[in-house]
């Protein structure tokens, strides 16, 4: 990288690279300060990429929802340290995760050039078969190459445009030519690239820059200058995604506001519910722009980006160009929202009622379903009232109906007599009787509300433990 190329700020084609980052990126790191409802579990679980062979991994604490991924490809050092060590010690690693909202993967690159791009294919599949990069709401992955683990990662990212979504280089080696003309045979996307690098290793860097441009004459790559010497610049990597997170998010959520209806249940109402959760706080962050650096406690060493750093200024100023279309698209996902709920309370009278005529194990699965499928309204159903237990409901026969009809003195008595008909109170004398007198002006048969409840509720109950 030259002395005047190695400023903080977009190559030529940025504004080009935006436009089309606007109408689709692909990314999601940690919405930080953005809250959102906790959508039913069934996720892929995180414990998949722990089980991915040459493959080291850090997890963060199970409190982030929708981590991001980022997959480190770097070799050990001199001594033979392996490269997690320069981020953090084996203890102190799930702590930075949970720090950065991501689960942290490091894989050495292949010993052997000749063997890079069959290695990056094989880890290729394996990453696909954990699902964690399963559409829709997948755990979004960033690929970051360090040293000599640059042609890997290139290789990686350029095979398969919809595995991850960014690109950061960090003092690439040269690329060797083999690797370059593999790229050229790769269809062009738009993703970001970001190019960190310290002056003496400004070749590798170019080189890089250019087999991504052979690859994709409009690639959007940015690039910041790193000082000799200096540790793993984790925060210029915590920095980028802080504005590649939102502006990512945008696209995944384009589907979810198409001309369809959000689908009234199933897993594929959740699945659009979430997604338009997601579109709404990385929208919001994107309005709320870039007010200050992003900090690390867990990365005490490495270099810091200051607030009038280029790189800073570049990541505002594509937050800022990104948000008219956010204001859009937020707006546009808010009455998505809104219609859906509309059309849940337009549902909960007859799910309800459904409720009210099954038994009580089944009762708690229908509301169970209802709620997962509205997870963000939680409250729009009513508790279950608990079961109504054989003495309440004696209570009530003792008080009203023994004086008068014996056979209520038990209700064994009142099945076998057939007052009772297990489940079916509709049917059972025993509760159609309430309310009917045999003489004129007799109150013996009112019940209250809530007597009347406790009757009709304790014959419905009583489908599964009485026949």
């Amino acid at each position: 990288m030259s002395a005047g190329s190695r400023r903080a700020v977009p190559t030529q084609s940025w504004v080009t690279g935006l436009i089309i980052l606007a109408a689709g990126l692909v990314t999601v790191a940690a919405l930080q300060g953005q809250t959102e409802p906790a959508a039913p579990s069934g996720a892929t679980s995180l414990n998949t990429l722990a089980r991915i062979p040459g493959v080291t991994s850090a997890l963060p604490d199970v409190s982030v929802r929708k981590p991001q991924v980022l997959l480190f490809i770097a070799d050990k050092s001199d001594t033979g340290e392996p490269f997690e060590r320069r981020l953090a010690s084996a203890e102190d690693l799930p702590r930075l995760a949970t720090e950065l909202q991501a689960a942290l993967l490091f894989v050495a690159p292949p010993a052997a050039a000749a063997d890079s791009l069959a290695e990056m294919k094989r880890l290729q599949a394996r990453l696909r078969r954990t699902g964690v990069a399963k559409a829709p709401n997948r755990h979004p992955l960033t690929i970051v190459g360090y040293g000599s683990g640059a042609t890997a990662a290139v290789q990686l990212f350029a095979r398969d445009a919809t595995l991850a979504e960014t690109l950061v280089l960090v003092d690439p080696s040269p690329m060797d030519n083999q690797g370059a003309a593999d790229l050229g045979k790769v269809t062009a996307d738009a993703r970001p690239c970001i190019l960190l690098a310290s002056p003496t290793a400004a070749e590798g860097a170019e080189a890089a820059k250019t087999a991504i441009r052979t690859r994709c004459e409009k690639a959007d790559i940015l690039e910041a200058p790193l000082p000799e010497g200096h540790a793993f610049p984790l925060l210029h990597v915590a920095n980028v995604l802080a504005w590649s997170t939102p502006a990512a998010e945008l696209r995944r959520g384009q589907a979810a506001l198409g001309t369809s209806r959000v689908p009234s249940a199933g897993p594929r109402r959740i699945d659009t519910l979430q997604s338009l959760l997601h579109l709404q706080a990385a929208a919001a962050q994107i309005a709320a722009g870039l007010k200050a650096p992003v900090t690390l406690k867990g990365a005490p060493g490495a270099p810091a980006v200051a607030k009038d750093d280029a790189l800073f200024k570049s990541l505002q100023l594509r937050m800022k160009l990104l948000a008219p279309l956010a204001e859009d698209m937020q707006t546009k996902a808010g009455r998505k929202l809104d219609a859906a709920k509309a059309a849940a309370e337009r549902r909960v009278p007859a799910v309800v009622a459904s409720m009210k005529r099954t038994s009580p194990a089944r009762q708690r699965a229908i509301r169970q379903k209802f709620l997962d499928e509205n997870f963000p309204w939680p409250d729009m159903l009513p508790e279950i009232s608990p079961p109504v237990t054989e003495q309440q409901f004696q209570d009530v026969m003792n008080a009203k109906c023994v004086r008068c009809h014996r056979r209520c003195r038990t209700v064994q008595e009142q099945v076998r007599s057939g007052w009772i008909r297990p489940g079916l109170p509709e049917r059972s004398p025993t509760y159609t009787t309430i309310g009917v007198h045999k003489k004129s002006g007799a109150k013996y048969h009112n019940l209250s509300d809530e007597e009347k409840r406790i009757v009709h509720d304790f014959i419905q109950q009583m489908q599964r433990t009485r026949n």
